[in-house]
């Protein structure tokens, strides 16, 4: 017997690591990618309906004399409407036969095992205990004919339909149950139906892609013209190398998140029947399919089933391959729902739209498989995982169908986005593998997955990491200075960034508790001594050394207590992070928030008596500073990822920390407060208007 045939551990082991299944979240991915698609294929035969009227247009006014930018607007927008309607159809066009081959593809499947008898009465009821509580509907077990060799399940309207194949019953009562059980698995998780919605609409897709082709044949036959020089043309072939890419994609990502199921089925049935599943799986041949089979086979191979039940955390841990993946689906879904709105009356809020739906999809489907790799075996790195999500977010931002014929320029929002928001990304991922690390050294607890904190404060990390990207990309292209300088403080997501960055730390603090950082004795106050004495160094150095020349530039010092707060939110970041390495990030991300909102506080109270305007300065300084801070965690925070587990071997006294804590905060206050007068006076020049209303000039 081979060595990955070997009988797996005791049952304790063989538990489904904590933290939630992202297969759901990624089949959605997917049906959305292939339906977006399916629109932009009906965008592409309304442009060749619209493209001679629009060009008449705009020659007409170019020979007018009356040439003005509103002018040439308007010959796009007589259109708008017949556009939108096109990609309306265009979805449509993929998505109702996609539902109906969801009903046709397993009904031909179900077919093809028959002919089906139906299980005795004693199986059928076996079965019905089995889904009690983790699904209502209905559950029909039946047998396949004698040359069937592996179980499925289908969709029916009414529940679903477990097909066995005939061996099954010479199995012993406990091996028999343990195949039904991973069956029943499949129904009560709630994505059988999403399987085969996904390779309905993958089916489906294809013709729809096709059909701009052959309305450009056609168009070409009419005008007498040969269709082989017009298919030439570059757009088209980059047309159909973007459209094999996504559909070869699609494919392997379906694949993959069906054989993680697999898995996670196995392991929920040999959990609640012990080995019976192992020794079914034994029974099999162990064959090794070459690799090509292994990717895109839609069920591992018995070897491999069985070795995921001796090492369940080895066997679902998410794999880089995987994240380049699922980041490249939800970044084009990402361009495509922002090109879709932008060119529609709800064009301003393009990117608070597809940011909140492309955050979701990641918290979903990326942090998910994230969580779960942690809680089963805390302290894993997931530096590959991490460069995977910033490498498929690139990919997909500018490989995605929607961006065919625009290769050569810039990406949406320009060239800095592509470096912005996979960078962004990438460190709201390293925020959330921090918390799931903090999650999972909670104590004998963490088993039980606190799904609405967790899932809150994923969504807020991505969501705010994709306005915050998108926002600080289109400052770049105007200022690149004054995005340094002002990164988030000044933009609609300001107030957003402020009040997420409060809520991830809550939820920081919540499982901060008991995770102490010195061998004397860390935990709880030793966390909040860091931030209070960040906090209350940077603001009494800053108090006591203000220049006199602020007097005269207020914005200046508006400023510059901005930055002392977020320095001192930085200190407790670096000093975490050196004492405890890269688990100190999680720490990091519940002190740091309160040593800059402590900072800002004193800050503001020590002009109480002198501003005019009191609440509107006190939301100056409680949002900014928080703001700012948010942008450089979400900048910096993916360097943490690489440092080693638990910091230095040395254990520092709560006292050295402190100290340390104490003279960084000192340091950065003075540097801050040195090199401020020596800040050219055109750099700020954008700022007045803030800091003379609140100090009553205006």
């Amino acid at each position: 017997m081979t060595a990955a045939l070997t009988a797996p551990r005791e049952a304790p082991d063989r538990v489904l690591p904590p933290g939630p299944s992202p297969g759901r979240a990624r089949y959605l991915t997917l049906v959305l990618v292939l339906v977006l698609a399916g629109s932009y294929a009906g965008l592409l035969i309304s442009n060749q309906m619209t493209a001679p009227a629009t060009v008449t247009c705009l020659v007409k006014v170019r020979d007018s004399g009356n040439v003005s930018l509103s002018r040439f607007q308007a010959c796009f927008a007589r259109f708008d409407s017949q556009r939108m309607a096109a990609e309306a159809a265009g979805g449509f066009a993929v998505l109702p036969p996609g539902l109906l081959l969801m009903w046709l593809l397993p009904w031909r499947l179900a077919r093809r095992a028959g002919p089906l008898t139906r299980a005795p009465e004693n199986w059928q009821q076996e079965a019905l205990r089995m889904a009690r509580g983790g699904t209502r509907r209905r559950v029909v077990v039946e047998f396949g004919r004698l040359g069937l060799r592996e179980p499925f399940t289908v969709p029916t309207p009414r529940g679903f339909r477990i097909i066995l194949p005939w061996g099954v019953r010479k199995l012993p009562y406990e091996q028999w149950k343990a195949v039904l059980r991973h069956e029943i698995e499949h129904a009560v998780a709630g994505d059988v139906s999403l399987v085969w919605l996904t390779r309905g609409v993958w089916w489906t897709l294809p013709a729809a892609l096709l059909a701009p082709v052959l309305a450009r044949v056609g168009a070409a036959w009419a005008d007498s013209t040969s269709p082989v020089d017009t298919l030439a043309r570059p757009f088209w072939a980059e047309y159909g190398l973007r459209a094999v890419g996504l559909l070869l994609l699609t494919a392997l990502m379906s694949a993959a998140v069906l054989r993680s199921r697999e898995h996670e089925a196995d392991l929920h049935a040999a959990a609640a029947e012990g080995g019976a599943l192992a020794a079914v799986l034994r029974g099999n041949p162990a064959s090794r399919p070459p690799w090509w089979r292994r990717v895109s086979a839609n069920h591992p191979s018995p070897a491999r089933r069985l070795a995921a039940l001796a090492d369940p955390s080895a066997a679902l841990r998410v794999t880089t391959l995987e994240t380049v993946a699922a980041g490249a689906a939800v970044a084009m879904t990402l361009v495509a729902v922002q090109r879709i709105f932008l060119s529609s009356s709800l064009d301003t809020s393009a990117p608070l739209i597809a940011g909140l739906l492309g955050g979701v999809l990641f918290a979903f489907g990326w942090a998910g498989a994230v969580w779960r790799t942690v809680g089963a075996r805390p302290g894993t790195s997931v530096r590959g995982p991490l460069l995977g999500l910033a490498a498929g977010t690139a990919i997909g931002m500018v490989g995605g169908l929607w961006n065919t014929g625009l290769t050569l320029s810039a990406p949406l929002y320009g060239w800095p986005s592509l470096f912005l928001v996979p960078l962004l990304v990438a460190n709201a991922g390293a925020c959330s593998a921090a918390l799931a690390g903090l999650w999972a050294r909670t104590g004998p607890g963490r088993r039980r997955f606190p799904r609405f904190s967790a899932h809150l404060a994923n969504i807020v990390l991505f969501v705010g990491a994709l306005w915050i990207g998108h926002g600080v990309a289109i400052i770049v292209r105007l200022d690149i200075v004054r995005a340094v300088v002002l990164g988030a403080q000044s933009g609609p997501w300001t107030t957003p960034a402020a009040v997420a960055l409060a809520v991830v730390s809550l939820i920081a603090w919540r499982w901060t508790r008991g995770s102490g950082i010195a061998a004397s004795g860390g935990g709880l106050l030793l966390h909040m001594g860091i931030g209070l004495t960040a906090g209350s160094v940077a603001a009494t150095l800053r108090w006591a050394t203000t220049p006199a020349f602020e007097a005269r530039r207020p914005f200046y010092s508006l400023e510059v207590d901005c930055w002392t707060a977020v320095g001192a939110g930085l200190c407790c970041v670096v000093v975490l992070l050196l004492v405890s390495g890269r688990e100190g990030l999680g720490r990091s991300l519940a002190v740091a928030p309160v040593a800059t909102a402590i900072t800002s506080a004193i800050l503001w109270v020590r002009f109480v008596t002198e501003w005019k305007h009191l609440a509107l300065a006190a939301k100056i300084y409680a949002v900014r500073p928080l703001a700012q801070l948010a942008l450089c965690l979400l900048v910096v925070v993916l360097l943490a990822a690489f440092l080693p587990s638990g910091g230095s071997k040395r254990r520092f006294a709560p006292v050295t920390v402190l100290a340390a804590t104490a003279l960084l905060s000192f340091a950065l206050v003075a540097a801050l407060v040195f090199l401020a007068p020596r800040v050219p006076h055109g750099l700020l020049k954008q700022l007045p208007m803030a800091a003379t209303a609140i100090a009553g000039d205006v």
